[in-house]
């Protein structure tokens, strides 16, 4: 009987240390071994007024939230270049 509980016992500090290690851990692991997440490009656009810098925000189209002008990464193209293109095509700038 004894060796039982004590089997028993292990078992269950064996599992308490697993979620404690999860618990404390998971977003690192997350990050270590999730796949890549995809990388988008921006442009930054913005006016020297007398106020200070103005940033241009557009709208999204599908939920009218106010964001830069961002797009995935062109082939043939540097990622500077890239978020240029889109500011273009975006926003006209």
């Amino acid at each position: 009987k004894k060796k039982k509980k004590k089997k028993s016992r292990q078992k269950a500090n064996g599992r308490m240390m697993i979620e404690f290690v999860k618990s404390h851990f998971e977003g690192a692991f997350r990050q270590i071994f999730s796949p890549p997440r995809a990388r988008q490009v921006a442009a930054l656009c913005y006016r020297q007024t007398q106020a200070g810098k103005r940033v241009l925000l557009i709208t999204s189209r599908g939920t009218g939230r106010w964001i830069v002008p961002k797009g995935w990464p062109m082939d043939g193209l540097e990622n500077s270049e890239a978020a240029m293109q889109e500011a273009w095509e975006e926003a006209g700038v």
